[in-house]
Order: structure tokens, then C-alpha cells, then sequence
């Protein structure tokens, strides 16, 4: 049997071995590497697949693919509590002055008319973030950001945000059927024809309600003008079945008639125009013009992508329009 005096000598010897390697540096083989976590993507939330028939900036949108993505490697949309914010983590290896999320809610698609909106992103701890609009959980939104470092803007790839996907349950903020009331100028307007005269459609703060309106002028040696955009969709139309489509007019030089036309697949070769049945008045003071989505002949609801509006007056004359929603029931 041991005494307790070997026993004693042999745990200090034990204990000064140890003491040496922690003094000297343990030369023990390591253990096996341990990958570093990636972040993981949110569910609802990826990068979109390349688009070849995209339009304008679109087209500029580098490749989605794992070698191209760089710095944006790590941006992902994701439920925060009621909002979905948009986070893109960045480190110090390249002074970012600013960044801009882009966005636009629709199934991707649409790529020539798509009603793309833009946000300031804020700087956060360990990068940037903005807020997505969800206006309606079953409807897709593709995003991307534009952001300028060391003078030169980038554009990242694109992602789609699918809430109903990501688990998202309600609106936030739900759609009421507003378009648009000038508030932040004419993004996302322009000429009908796509021919118009330079000032043809400008921004007026002689406004039904708020602090701005459009303006749309006839030119010189013509009889009409006309106004489009990509604010009313086909999901809107389909999602909430409005009754009415209503906005404010005003021909400020006394009067003029007007008429909107609704039109599916824009600058494709399926375009069809769904004009409105009826011409409008307007005159020098404002005026409600409600025009019922019935009247829309051959209505294609889920294709909707443009609106047009048409003012027919003499040369010189004017239009104002304020204030442009669908009415919900």
C-alpha cells in the first residue's frame, strides 16, 4: 500500500510539470479548427437570380454569385419586432460616406416599369441599416443599395424580401390605397410619350393639399400633353380590389378635359392599354376626378404596371394634379 508521503510527491510533481508548460508554452498538438459561424440568412430573404432583360440602373447590378457579392456578402433583410429592417455590416477596410437602399414592391418581373423607391440608410454599430416598407405581407420586395466610397458609387446585388415567407403576419405600414401627393417630388413620373420637351412635367407647390402638386404643360404646336408613371401595380388591384381610381386636377388658365389610361405590361411586346371610357373636365379651380376601375376597358389586374394621364388643351396650357390614391371599399 502507498503512503501518503509518495502520494503527496508524486501529485507535486504533477503540479510543477503542469506549471512548466503553462510557463514555457504548451507545444501539445492542437485540436481540430473550428470554422467561424456565418451569418445566417434570415428566412424570406435571399439574393435574386440574374436578370438579363433588366432596365436602367438594374442592368448595372453586379452578379449574385458567391465571388461577386464582396462587401455586401453579409446583407439580409429580417423581422426586427413590428419592421423589417435592412442591415448591412461593414468594417473599417473601406470609408463608406454614404448608402442608399433601393426598393420596390412587386413580384420580380416588371423589370422595365418597376416602381423603384430609395431611402437614406443610417449608420448603425458595425455598419448601415434603412427600414423596408411592407405594405402587404404576400407581395415580394426587391432591394439593393447604392453607396459611394473614395468617390466612386457602387451598386450591390440584388435581393427579394418575402415576408409571408419570413413569417411576417401584418402590414407595416398596410396600404391605404395613396399613391402619391407630390411631397417628395415627381420620383417615379415622367412623359407619357417618353418625348415630351425638356419642362414639360415639372413640380409646382400650388398644391391641392400639402406643399406640392404636378405640372404638366403643353408644348408649343401641339393640342396635349401627358403624364405616366409606375406608382399604381397590378398586386394592388388584385390584393384590395379598389373601387375607385381618384385624384385632384386643375387647369389653372381656365379649362381642358382629361383622360387616364391604365396600362399591363408596359414596353413589352404584350403592352395593352386599358383607356378609360370617358373624357373629364377641369377647370380653373380644383377638382375631384373619380374614375371607377370598371370603366378601365379589358382590365388585365395583375399585369398593371403604368398609368397615363392625357390633359388636351391649347398650346401653353396647363395641368395640375394633386393627391393621386385608390379608393379601398
Amino acid at each position: 500500500m502507498r503512503s501518503n508521503d509518495q502520494d503527496r510527491s508524486r501529485l507535486d510533481v504533477r503540479a510543477w510539470a503542469a506549471g512548466l508548460l503553462l510557463a514555457c508554452g504548451s507545444q501539445a498538438a492542437p485540436g481540430p479548427a473550428v470554422a467561424p459561424t456565418p451569418n445566417p440568412t434570415p428566412p424570406g430573404d435571399d439574393w435574386l437570380p440574374p436578370v438579363p432583360e433588366a432596365a436602367a440602373e438594374e442592368s448595372a447590378w453586379p452578379s449574385s454569385d458567391d465571388a461577386a457579392r464582396g462587401p455586401f456578402a453579409e446583407l439580409r433583410a429580417e423581422i426586427d419586432g413590428l419592421r423589417v429592417k435592412v442591415n448591412w455590416p461593414r468594417t473599417n477596410e473601406v470609408a463608406v460616406a454614404s448608402a442608399t437602399m433601393v426598393y420596390s414592391v412587386d413580384s420580380p418581373g416588371h423589370w422595365a416599369v418597376r416602381d423603384w423607391r430609395s431611402a437614406a440608410m443610417q449608420r448603425a454599430p458595425g455598419g448601415w441599416t434603412a427600414t423596408l416598407p411592407i405594405p402587404c405581407v404576400t407581395i415580394p420586395v426587391v432591394y439593393y443599395l447604392r453607396h459611394t466610397a473614395d468617390g466612386i458609387t457602387r451598386l450591390s446585388p440584388a435581393r427579394v424580401f418575402r415576408p409571408d415567407q419570413a413569417g411576417m403576419e401584418e402590414a407595416n405600414p398596410p396600404f391605404t390605397g395613396f399613391l402619391d401627393g407630390f411631397e417628395q417630388g415627381l420620383e417615379g413620373w415622367t412623359g407619357g410619350t417618353g418625348r415630351e420637351p425638356e419642362g414639360t412635367l415639372t413640380y409646382s407647390t400650388n398644391a391641392f393639399s400639402g406643399s406640392g402638386a404636378l405640372r404638366l404643360q403643353i408644348p408649343q404646336q401641339r393640342s396635349s400633353v401627358a403624364a405616366a408613371t409606375v406608382r399604381l401595380r397590378g398586386w394592388m388591384l388584385w390584393e384590395f380590389s379598389p373601387t375607385t381610381l381618384r385624384f385632384a386636377a386643375r387647369a389653372p388658365r381656365g379649362s381642358g378635359t382629361l383622360r387616364c389610361s391604365l396600362v399591363s405590361k408596359a414596353r413589352t411586346p404584350e403592352i395593352q392599354v386599358h383607356a378609360d371610357r370617358r373624357e373629364h373636365q377641369v377647370h380653373g379651380s380644383w377638382t375631384r376626378i373619380e374614375i371607377p376601375i370598371a370603366e378601365f376597358a379589358g382590365l388585365r389586374l395583375r399585369d398593371v404596371d403604368w398609368m397615363t394621364i392625357q390633359f388636351f388643351d391649347e398650346p401653353g396650357a396647363d395641368l395640375l394634379v394633386d393627391d393621386v390614391e385608390l379608393v379601398l371599399p
